[in-house]
């Protein structure tokens, strides 16, 4: 057992591989992403990890292509590349692939590119996956099936495994149409998901499968494990038997042994298989210079290199190794047999090495090429290999003429190599393949019938795919629209009825017909706005009909959009087509008419036939002589928001009775069809506004349309600037409060209040007295005051009364102590800004809060601590400067004030 065990050691020793990396070759990406199942409305988080510090980095999105490969498409990160390993991708909503690109500038061979990472969505709205039966647990004796849904008539179902393996339904079920059938035997707990030809991903399903345990099964399975034990043990001996008889006819080497005269030593014979000449080396005797017959095994090593000299003309050394004696030697010989059939296993383990193919570019642009290079990883000699090229196309598989590890390719295809040594005829196994994708000249353009790129719900649109300069070429399509999810090959792509879904970006390119790696470039990109519906909308140049004059009608279609034709109409109760006799066609969409009316039009296009909405009705009125005067009320130089002001429509001599009111503004207000309207003004009213009088009985005759009159409203509602002396209270003194409008204006009256704390609130205004119905002066006087007190003012004008926005408090402090007080600790006057100072507040009420204004710029602020801790406040850092602080309590009180100065260090 131990000899078995020492055998299967060396023959990993033998069979361990040492991989050498030559400078400038590019490592391979490996691309984790935060998290493989989409939380909604959470961001991706991508991250590029590879063993270069110099590597930046690009990103791709993974689209899946009709064959079992996918696209890639750049991905929003930076269009050159990042410094940075890792790459947030914000809004995305379904299944999605994506693959990263590590690269170096002074890397000689081409980028690689990362295995794809999933990111999965449970749900979608483009593709769906199907489970039956519908359950996430699933016995491994039930019969499963999993169908794709959707707009694509080409699906794939996709599996990722446990042990992170991808592979598609033909490797572990049966695919008929778009429904996949799971093997009995290949059953695997993994995500599945669905696959179109189109580029879509559907949702993704996690499916667990759970082994049905019986009770007689354990003791079936028991015997079933022993009698394989016991089968291939027996196996191995007759193998073990069989290599004996072999060995002790031809591999065997007979040691010979000679007496020397002067010195005893001992020569063996190696049997030359070639046919040459053998050659006699002698090694020492053993220590005990025993002279008895010893019989010696040796252990025969090919393929390595040996130590010290070869014999004339020996090209594969072979090495021998001495066997000490010993009781067992019949066992010997088997060993030897079981040792060199190790050895040889990990001789042709090691002679394999692997072959890569780099490509600098995946895409011959028109009229170029692509450099292909093929390296070995090889330890003895990277340089000494000859190199076989394959091309395969349309399942057609052709080998290339070339010899060197890279060359010039102008045609697509899959492309992969294999090398051998230029001594030896053994070729290396295939490298990976490496699909290249042949652009042509021609150039594609996306057409539409009828001509616009905005489409309305119902209507018919045709996409068609111009090649120019490839008219003798015969192509196939290919169409791309990765919101609406289209599958289509014809060169026309028709929407038989618009729906929501086909706004989307759209392009095409043609394939060679019979060589899919043959392509076009993708034209431009085509982008459909839909709208639910088209509206047509009617307009005049005037909305009257001056004596003797005609009105100009246009009829536009919203959104403004080509190709359609329009009819006039004209009534209200029963419509009919204009006649006419009655309108002069100035353009497709123009008309001039000269009779007053209700008019309306609607516009069409397309086969078959689309048609807009009716328009609103228009209504053409005639002027009589008399003239309206329209005037707005109050005057004031300015009007703030909200003002109230009233608009007034008056025709001299007239009984206002019979008569309805129409105004017209120039801004985007229009006041009601009233003689008189009162309304609170705002800046969209501004604008110049005139009116008109409609006699009831005769709607068509009217007045002439007043003079203009301006309205501008100031967007804002005024804010007056308080100002009170003196800062500081000295006994006796009176304090003044002086009350400012920025822009001054004519009928303010002035309103004066008493500032009360409100912890929950900033403050609350108790108004002053005699100050009920304001002062018409802008100052007021307090008289008494004795302590810490704050002031606020405001201004009001017209009837019912339009009040200002309240003034920002004004403070004047006192330092006695009243009901209410502030200590500081330290108690100085002076302090340094990395002081650390404590305000307590003192008083019958149980909430505080410290307030504070710097006095050179007079702003009202709380401290730098966030919170008080009872009745005490700590302030880590004094502001620099002379700020003034005091309390104020929930119940209303002021504390004393007090004045603190801090200078910088």
């Amino acid at each position: 057992m131990a000899r078995t065990l020492f055998c299967v050691v060396v023959f990993f020793m033998l069979n361990a591989p040492f991989h050498c990396r030559h400078t400038g070759e590019n490592p391979r990406p490996v691309l984790t992403v935060s998290s493989p199942w989409l939380n909604p409305e959470a961001s991706v988080t991508l991250t590029c990890r590879v063993e270069d510090p110099d590597a930046e980095f690009d990103w791709y999105r993974a689209f899946p292509r009709p064959t079992s490969n996918y696209r890639q498409e750049p991905l929003t990160c930076d269009s050159s590349g990042t410094e940075q390993n890792s790459c947030v991708v914000y809004g995305q909503k379904q299944t999605t692939a994506y693959v990263c690109r590590a690269k170096r500038d002074n890397a000689q061979n081409s980028p690689v590119v990362s295995k794809p990472k999933f990111v999965w969505s449970r749900d979608s709205d483009q593709a769906s996956i199907k489970v039956s039966p519908d359950r996430v647990n699933h016995s491994t004796s039930d019969s499963v099936t999993l169908s794709c849904e959707g707009s694509s008539a080409q699906w794939r179902v996709m599996r990722l495994t446990e042990a992170d393996h991808l592979s598609n339904c033909s490797g572990w079920g049966t695919m008929t149409g778009s429904t996949c059938r799971i093997n009995k035997f290949t059953k695997k707990t993994a995500v599945y998901w669905c696959e179109s030809g189109s580029g879509q991903f559907s949702n993704a399903v996690n499916i667990t499968w759970q082994t049905e345990l019986k009770s007689e099964s354990s003791s079936s399975n028991l015997s079933l494990i022993i009698g394989l034990t016991f089968g291939l043990l027996t196996i191995i001996v007759l193998l073990l038997l069989c290599y004996y008889k072999k060995f002790k006819k031809r591999r065997l080497a007979r040691l010979t042994k000679t007496q020397g005269t002067n010195q005893d030593s001992v020569a063996y014979e190696v049997v030359n298989h070639s046919g040459n000449q053998p050659c006699t080396k002698s090694p020492h005797l053993n220590d005990r210079g025993d002279s008895n017959e010893v019989v010696y095994s040796l252990l025969e090593l090919k393929n390595m290199r040996s130590q010290g000299n070869l014999c004339p003309g020996e090209q594969e050394p072979t090495v021998y190794s001495q066997v000490n004696p010993g009781t067992h030697r019949d066992l010997y010989p088997l060993f030897v047999v079981v040792t060199e059939t190790l050895l040889k296993s990990g001789q042709s383990e090691a002679a394999q090495v692997n072959a890569t193919l780099r490509a600098d570019n995946t895409t011959i642009p028109a009229g170029g090429a692509v450099v292909l290079t093929c390296s070995v990883e090889s330890v003895n000699n990277p340089s000494g290999w000859k190199y076989q090229w394959f091309r395969r196309t349309n399942g057609s598989t052709q080998a290339i003429s070339v010899s060197n590890s890279n060359t010039s390719v102008t045609r697509g295809g899959d492309y992969w190599c294999k090398a051998r040594r230029t001594d030896s005829s053994a070729f290396t196994a295939n490298s990976n393949v490496v699909p290249i994708y042949e652009l042509v000249s021609s150039r594609p353009v996306v057409t539409l019938e009828p001509s616009g790129t905005q489409i309305f719900g119902g209507e018919t649109k045709t996409l068609r795919c111009e090649i120019h300069g490839g008219e003798d070429i015969k192509w196939e399509y290919e169409w791309m629209a990765p919101n609406s999810g289209i599958s289509s090959n014809s060169k026309e792509y028709k929407m038989g009825k618009v729906v929501a879904s086909d706004g989307s970006d759209y392009r095409c390119r043609g394939i060679r017909r019979g060589d899919i790696y043959s392509s076009t470039e993708w034209s431009e990109t085509v982008t459909l706005t839909f709208y639910p519906t088209a509206r047509a909308k009617i307009s005049a140049d005037k909305k009257d009909i001056p004596a003797g004059g005609s009105v100009t009608l246009t009829c536009s279609v919203i959104p403004p959009s080509p190709g359609w034709e329009y009819s006039w109409f004209r009534g209200r109760k029963i419509p009919e087509p204009l006649n006419p006799q009655d309108a002069v066609v100035l353009s497709s969409h123009q008309i001039s008419v000269w009779k007053g009316g209700p008019y309306w039009c609607r516009a069409r296009r397309g086969n078959p036939v689309y048609y807009t909405e009716n328009t609103d009705y228009i209504s053409l009125n005639q002027y009589i002589a008399k003239k309206a005067v329209s005037t707005i009320q109050p005057k004031w130089p300015r009007i703030y928001k909200e003002e109230l002001i009233t608009f007034s429509c008056d025709i001299e001599d007239e009984d206002y009775s019979e008569w309805d009111f129409e105004w017209r503004g120039r801004g985007s207000y229009r006041p009601p069809r009233q003689q008189k309207v009162l309304t609170h003004a705002y800046a969209f009213y501004n604008g110049q506004y005139t009116c008109v009088g409609k006699r009831k009985n005769e709607p068509t005759t009217m007045t002439a349309w007043s003079e203009p009159v301006s309205l501008t409203v100031y967007d804002y509602i005024p804010k007056p600037i308080l100002a009170v002396t003196p800062s500081w209270l000295s006994p006796g003194d009176p304090v003044t409060l002086h009350c400012d409008i920025k822009y001054p204006s004519a009928g303010w009256r002035f309103y004066w209040y008493k500032a009360v704390p409100k912890l929950q609130k900033s403050y609350s205004y108790e108004l002053l007295p005699d100050s009920n119905s304001g002062t018409a002066s802008n100052s007021y006087v307090v008289h008494g005051q004795t302590h810490t007190a704050g002031y606020a003012c405001r201004a009001g004008r017209g009837d019912p009364i339009y009040y200002t926005r309240y003034s920002d408090v004004k403070f004047v402090w006192s330092g006695d102590v009243q009901s209410a007080s502030l200590t500081v600790s330290t108690n100085r006057v002076q302090h340094f800004t990395s002081d650390s100072v404590t305000l307590s507040c003192q008083g019958s009420s149980a909430q505080w809060r410290v307030k504070v204004v710097e006095e050179e710029i007079s702003k009202l602020d709380d401290p730098d601590c966030k919170a008080m801790t009872g009745a005490t406040c700590t302030i880590s850092r004094v502001q620099e400067g002379s700020s003034v602080y005091w309390c104020e309590s929930d119940a209303g009180e002021f504390s004393n004030a007090v004045n603190i100065s801090a200078d910088s260090m």
